[in-house]
């Protein structure tokens, strides 16, 4: 009986800290909302679901049939789908973010995005594509991780981070580039997840309220054998 109730305490600990990941949190994380088929191919706008940062330029969103002339060439497709982001926009600096509420306080985030150079500009040939990207403490706009990207590759590179989600429960996924030169900094598939993190104090009441009706009927047991 005893063997039986340590695994059932086991077993609980387990169920109370083991959360499943989950799908993706962020609204149009693959750009594909907003349809930019129609010629010129391209529309300059924030993508449905994000917003724009203070300060920065409006990002293009992008798609697969968008040409240009040479000698400016494009140098990517969409990583999937048909559309992607020109962090630059018109300008040179442009970026998004967007918010997300409602986490369990400490779960594991994870944070995923492609990131490439899709165009070069002619006036800066050989100019690298630069983004900085970020998971941000939505109440103190502290930075709970972020990272750097700085290519000349016309390929897509899947870039993570990691951080547990703040006692707020909501973060800010910013992206913006990092370089004043149009050199064509690409953005698709961003994504993030939650997995595990504390579990809330009437989950935690409930387990121990648990853990003690079984103590109790072992005791009754015993007393019952005896």
């Amino acid at each position: 009986m005893m063997r039986m109730v340590t695994r059932m305490v086991a077993a609980g600990l387990l169920a109370a800290v083991a959360v499943p990941a989950s799908a993706n949190l962020l609204v149009n994380g693959d750009f594909e909302a907003d349809d930019a088929s129609a010629s010129p191919y391209y529309l300059r706008q924030i993508p449905t679901g994000w917003s724009a940062i203070p300060g920065l330029d409006i990002v293009d969103i992008i798609d697969t049939n968008y040409s240009q002339p040479n000698p400016i060439p494009i140098l990517l497709d969409p990583q999937s789908g048909s559309q992607f982001i020109d962090l630059n926009g018109a300008a040179a600096i442009g970026g998004i973010r967007q918010t997300v509420s409602g986490l369990t306080p400490g779960a594991l985030l994870t944070l995923s995005l492609y990131a490439g150079q899709w165009a070069t500009n002619s006036t800066i040939s050989g100019s690298p594509a630069s983004l900085t990207y970020s998971l941000r403490d939505v109440t103190t706009n502290a930075a709970l991780a972020s990272g750097s990207f700085t290519t000349d590759r016309p390929v897509w590179t899947l870039l993570t981070l990691t951080a547990a989600a703040p006692t707020s429960g909501s973060v800010r996924v910013q992206i913006e580039t990092a370089f004043t030169l149009q050199a064509g900094p690409g953005l698709d598939n961003v994504s993030l997840t939650a997995a595990g993190g504390v579990p809330e104090p009437a989950s935690w009441a409930l387990m121990v309220g648990g853990f003690g009706l079984l103590g109790g009927a072992l005791r009754q047991r015993r007393r019952a054998c005896a």
